[in-house]
């Protein structure tokens, strides 16, 4: 009589599952990123590793002086810029260097940024508190995906869905009072700190208002760590980091508004751009004293997304891929829509939703076919920082005022 055949247990049959999946993912993306030419900010920061383990070379010179050798341009295009990422967060990239090639490190990265846009999409969802069945979370992560922004994020592998990841995560924890693990979360955020800094600052505003401490210790625990081991290998990278962002800060990589305000104002005798980013300052000022006096979380919420909704506007420099970061104060707008006009279902949320995908796609296309008028590249840039903003303020008033008499009337409360 035969023996049955003994099975693996399911957790090993888990885990060998998950790693064909994920194999077979990563191929997927490794086929297609040489097909197209893309990953190249993992490529770059693949060849910077190797090139730092092999030789020691110094870290913060000019982006055009690393012999990459395989055709590719730097992330600057034709702009001089100087690699400054600094060595502390370097150090969490090494395991990149592992990958036998640039694409393979490529194609990996990618797989995470694969895996955090639904966890970041699902987060965003529970957070906004819309009861949506996962049928239309999975077309909201196709819309996520395929947005023009974050479209070119993935395709360069530019990492802002894992700090979207990071930040949700982050607010998580501060809702289950795990504060040290939510300043530890945030302070990864730092990494690209012109695409977080309203998101940061109000958070730093918020532990201080309300007394939480462990947050700003959690935070300071691990940059203290990082900076003290980075330190430990390379005594003497600070003062070279420092002139390497001096310099990228000079050469004006990178698209700033206060610039386009400046064209379109030059005859104001006070600098029309300080008088915006001052305007704005305020305004985030009196948004994130009311938030640290709410109980309510989804206040607070739509005040990280108002903080990382005008980010752009502080007078900081940015590219479309940073862009990405709008993508949840999005879904914050067709929630909100939702609980605004419950009679009209998902109608008007998801006709929200596509206007923000689409307008944004008709943009890139007319500056595409007319690269010489640059006002489809400035629409481009501009529109989904004003659509959020005017969403966000839209809803505001009607979910977070007082009911009024009107209000009372319109319910059958009042006779």
């Amino acid at each position: 009589m035969r023996k049955p055949r003994r099975r693996l247990p399911f957790p090993w049959r888990l885990f060998f599952g998950s790693v064909l999946v994920f194999t077979l993912l990563a191929t997927l993306n490794f086929v297609l990123l040489e097909r197209f030419q893309g990953g190249n900010e993992a490529r770059f920061l693949w060849h910077i590793l190797r090139s730092y383990s092999a030789s020691e070379t110094e870290l913060y010179l000019p982006m055009r002086s690393w012999p990459l050798q395989v055709g590719l341009e730097p992330l600057t295009g034709s702009a001089p810029r100087r690699f400054d990422l600094p060595l502390p967060f370097l150090l969490l990239l090494f395991p990149l260097m592992l990958f036998p090639s640039d694409g393979w490190a490529a194609a990996f990265a990618l797989l995470l940024l694969e895996v955090t846009v639904p966890l970041t999409v699902v987060l965003a969802v529970r957070l906004a508190e819309w009861p949506l069945s996962w049928k239309w979370q999975v077309l909201l992560i196709f819309l996520a995906v395929l947005w023009p922004y974050s479209f070119i994020g993935l395709r360069e592998v530019a990492p802002f869905w894992l700090f979207l990841a990071l930040l949700h995560a982050g607010l998580l924890a501060l809702r289950a009072q795990q504060d040290e693990l939510a300043g530890a979360l945030l302070a990864l955020l730092t990494l690209r700190w012109e695409a977080t800094a309203g998101a940061l600052l109000f958070l730093t505003f918020y532990a201080i208002r309300r007394r939480r401490w462990r947050v700003l210790a959690g935070t300071g625990m691990l940059l203290f760590l990082l900076y003290n081991i980075a330190f430990l290998l390379r005594p003497a990278w600070f003062l070279p980091f420092l002139r390497a962002v001096t310099f990228n800060l000079r050469q004006g990589f990178g698209v700033r508004l206060a610039d386009w305000l400046q064209q379109i104002f030059p005859a104001w005798p006070v600098s029309p751009a300080l008088i915006v980013s001052l305007g704005i300052v305020i305004l985030l000022f009196v948004e994130w004293r009311l938030a640290s006096l709410e109980e309510r979380p989804l206040a607070f919420y739509w005040t990280l997304n108002l903080s990382l909704v005008l980010t752009p506007w502080l007078g900081l420099r940015f590219q479309l891929p940073d862009l990405t970061m709008l993508f949840p104060s999005l879904i914050l707008i067709a929630a909100l829509s939702w609980k605004r006009w419950p009679r009209y279902g998902l109608f008007l949320p998801f006709l929200l939703l596509l206007l923000a995908f689409f307008v944004p796609w008709a943009l890139w296309q007319q500056a595409l076919r007319h690269p010489q008028e640059v006002r489809w590249q400035q629409a481009l840039y501009l529109f989904p920082s004003l659509f959020a903003l005017s969403g966000l303020y839209w809803f505001r008033w009607s979910l977070f005022r007082p009911r009024t008499w009107l209000d009372r009337i319109r319910a059958g409360d009042v006779i």
